[in-house]
């Protein structure tokens, strides 16, 4: 599978002597971008003239809401469900509702489908 995104580093043009050196230094980057059931990024850069070592990386499933982890330099990210100024995640209804499970069952007669004849393409192992 194919994803589009990329990862970017700023600098000032305090920092470097010319964005020819900014780049210099960013040509030992390693990326690592990978999908085996699960998407994984990883950024790596070995430390320079001006920047420390720095190792971003990530990992989700895609079409999930949130990542399964983040870290910058082996230290987690926070990820709070929501952060929103002034209003505790507490205090947000839909994320402290009792849980309720959905049924364990599709609403189809049966598991046709319009495009063909294709019976797997709807399954469900609960029933």
């Amino acid at each position: 599978m194919m994803f589009g995104g990329f990862a970017a580093e700023h600098a000032s043009v305090s920092e470097y002597d010319s964005p020819a050196a900014f780049a210099a230094e960013l040509e030992a980057v390693q990326f690592t971008d990978y999908f085996w059931t699960t998407r994984r990024v990883r950024y790596r850069r070995p430390a320079g003239s001006r920047r420390q070592p720095l190792e971003l990386e990530t990992s989700w499933s895609p079409g999930a809401m949130t990542s399964r982890f983040a870290a910058i330099d082996g230290a987690r990210v926070e990820q709070p469900v929501a952060a929103i100024d002034g209003v505790p995640a507490e205090a947000l209804p839909f994320l402290n509702e009792p849980f309720e499970s959905i049924p364990s069952f599709f609403p189809w007669a049966d598991l046709t489908v319009a495009w063909g004849d294709v019976p797997s393409a709807i399954g469900d192992r609960e029933q």
